[in-house]
């Protein structure tokens, strides 16, 4: 975790000749990277993205292969992760300002994880230039009763995304999701 935390002056890396396949805690891995524009191509086996691209001004995308080289088991199981953000996603894109286009259906997720540690939570907050997050995917099992998509003023799922033309969720062979959630806003 915490591996380039506010290094505002970063604005590229490499990392190809470095082994990154036993990252596992990627929470927080690049926020407060301000002048962050082009992400390094990554394998790594996450347990915990919780603020991973947090306040990244300048990111203006998330390549559409750069959660290919993802292993997502320890994300998908049910025992996911270590630690006290063992399985945790939330505000993993807010404050990114600049930020057009997530590959959203590419990312998963644990399924009994609570809402306000899914990707859902303050997920997309100030992300003010996003034209769209189509399929959003719904792999949770547990039932939500409090809301997950917003916590006051200034901080919710979609809080400023003032330019967002589209917001949809992933169906499920075709059909709406059934999720077990209330209280949701």
């Amino acid at each position: 975790s915490d591996m380039f935390l506010s290094c505002q002056s970063l604005k590229s890396l490499d990392l190809s000749n470095f082994n990154t396949s036993n990252v596992t805690d990627m929470s927080d891995m690049f926020s407060g990277c301000k002048n962050l524009t082009i992400l390094p191509k990554i394998t790594v086996k996450p347990s915990s993205t919780q603020n991973m691209f947090y306040d990244c001004q300048n990111l203006t995308e998330i390549p559409e292969d750069f959660f290919d080289n993802f292993d997502w088991s320890y994300m998908t199981g049910s025992t996911s992760g270590t630690g006290w953000s063992g399985g945790a996603m939330d505000n993993m894109f807010s404050s990114c300002y600049s930020l057009r286009y997530i590959p959203i259906h590419k990312i998963k997720s644990k399924p009994d994880i609570n809402g306000s540690n899914s990707y859902l939570y303050k997920g997309f907050s100030y992300c003010y230039c996003l034209d769209e997050l189509v399929d959003l995917p719904l792999s949770f099992t547990e039932a939500w009763d409090s809301n997950t998509f917003g916590s006051g003023p200034y901080f919710g799922s979609f809080i400023r995304v003032s330019r967002l033309k589209s917001l949809t969720f992933a169906l499920n062979e075709g059909q709406p999701c059934v999720m077990n959630w209330k209280n949701q806003t």
